[in-house]
């Protein structure tokens, strides 16, 4: 089988493009700037490379596990480790399945047949594409960065469209930490205090079992990983009775 080399660059880069889209809707991924295409630009030179004969060693298994796990921290931003390797499983699933299905292709048909594949694969991109969106704008859990007393902590918090909680002057939303995570953001600030900073104020929240008062304070800064990055959003933050889960209200991830 002879292949043009660029048509051969074409349909690997938009391979590599479909998969980090697809990682991207289903890894939660935030990519960096410029990462999915600098990504699926080394894929496609990576690809390029392995089929030298001095190179073919790049073809084997634990060579595409390593660059997956490279391809990961190149094209996304870093907010974990588990983020990292699950990220990096979607990239190695589905280059591996996308690559298959287009070699048959290769193999098997005319040559137009790559024509064909590559209009395939950037629809694939686009689905992909389409199925992070709509997992930003239904999804259940947001990832949360906190900067507090010149400190930054990050946390994955619930969305929950019935905390309708409003403190301050301008009635900002407030998100609910746990007992667990503001253990971790007041720690060191009153030493031997319950989770207490010097600053908290109590709000009144109405629950099921009554009336009841919450300490509230105006972190420095809060960001929600949204669809285009970390975006800065307005709002408060509480201590709630709950032991592990935090609570971020619905309007915080619908705001502009």
């Amino acid at each position: 089988m002879r292949v043009s080399l660029e048509l051969f660059l074409l349909v690997n880069l938009l391979m590599d493009l479909s998969a980090l889209m697809l990682a991207r809707a289903l890894a939660d991924g935030c990519p960096r700037r410029g990462g999915l295409i600098g990504g699926a630009f080394l894929g496609a030179v990576y690809a390029f490379l392995s089929y030298l004969p001095p190179l073919s060693v790049l073809r084997s298994f634990p060579c595409a596990v390593a660059f997956s796990l490279v391809l990961s921290f190149v094209s996304f931003r870093f907010l974990g480790a588990w983020r990292v390797l699950w990220q990096a499983l979607v990239l190695l699933l589905s280059v591996g399945a996308l690559g298959g299905v287009c070699e048959y292709i290769a193999r098997n048909s005319v040559p137009v047949a790559w024509a064909l594949c590559a209009v395939w694969l950037l629809a694939f991109a686009f689905s992909a594409a389409y199925m992070r969106a709509k997992r930003v704008t239904s999804r259940k859990r947001v990832a949360v960065r906190l900067y507090y007393h010149y400190r930054r902590y990050s946390f994955t918090a619930l969305v929950d469209s019935g905390n309708l909680i409003l403190a301050g002057r301008e009635r900002a939303p407030v998100i609910m930490l746990s007992r667990d995570t503001a253990n971790k953001v007041f720690a060191g600030i009153v030493p031997g205090a319950d989770y207490l900073p010097p600053d908290a104020f109590p709000i009144s929240v109405t629950t099921v079992s009554g009336v009841i008062s919450l300490p509230c304070v105006r972190p420095d800064s809060v960001e929600l990983l949204m669809r285009r990055g970390w975006e800065k959003r307005s709002a408060y933050i509480c201590v709630g009775r709950q032991r592990f889960t935090d609570i971020c209200p619905a309007s915080l991830c619908t705001a502009a």
